[in-house]
């Protein structure tokens, strides 16, 4: 959790620096970056390093960035899948993805997974009714994970929700292989985890680690690309993360 916090605070004095009108034109190292007992990280560089901002010099910061923490960040040991996804995003859409870049799910510590994929299942219902066009678009965007199957769930928690009756009625919920289902079961799954978690304390006791991984686990990029489309549809903004992901 510690590398995704200082990974996501070094990135954001660099975009500071662009939106001043200024870039350093890739010419900056790890050691530029100071770290405080707190883990806030501020950039120091020459005065002489400073250039006017273009396009050019920033995506050479951004790639400089990248070689970097591929390099001197992980060095020999290997990088997990989520960091290469969200590596690959600065280097090809640094620029222009500020806010994407800024609070990538990769970056996200266990409860924001939870919550984020949560609010935006949220907000994808209420955009049927109210802006069908983004919805739609958002729906087509997540169109690989659609033919899913219960063949294909391998994850006990998913597969409970699947079969699950409902304790009053004794009906099931039915899905079909659309993306839409496929969200409805995974938000199902993770309600139905925080209702039957909960000891006679209120306390819940799952761990919150665990909705991030049963998550990636069974459907690795899902909750990226969910990001991506919300952002692209301009929803994404709406869920305040620079609130909670400082």
């Amino acid at each position: 959790m510690e590398t995704r916090l200082i990974l996501r605070r070094s990135i954001r004095p660099l975009y500071k620096l662009h939106r001043d009108g200024y870039c350093l034109d890739g010419s900056f190292c790890l050691s530029n970056f100071l770290i405080d007992e707190n883990l806030l990280i501020a950039l120091e560089y020459q005065p002489e390093n400073r250039k006017k901002y273009s396009k050019e010099r920033g995506c050479a910061d951004f790639q400089r960035f990248v070689k970097m923490v591929q390099d001197d960040v992980f060095g020999a040991e290997d990088i997990p899948n989520e960091i290469c996804d969200w590596l690959s995003l600065i280097q090809s859409a640094g620029t222009d993805y500020e806010y994407l870049v800024s609070y990538d799910s990769a970056l996200m510590e266990c409860n924001q997974v939870l919550s984020t994929f949560l609010q935006l299942s949220s907000k994808l219902i209420i955009m049927e009714t109210s802006d069908y066009a983004g919805y739609k678009f958002v729906l087509k965007q997540l169109q690989p994970f659609a033919g899913w199957d219960i063949l294909d769930l391998h994850n006990e928690h998913f597969i409970g929700t699947y079969w699950r009756r409902d304790p009053i009625t004794g009906n099931r919920t039915r899905y079909g292989n659309d993306v839409r289902s496929l969200l409805r079961l995974i938000r199902n799954t993770f309600q139905h985890i925080m209702m039957k978690t909960v000891d006679i304390n209120g306390r819940i006791t799952f761990k919150e680690e665990e909705y991030e991984y049963i998550l990636n686990d069974q459907f690795p990029r899902l909750l990226r690309d969910f990001m991506k489309a919300m952002y692209i549809a301009a929803y994404l903004a709406e869920l305040n993360l620079e609130h909670v992901m400082v």
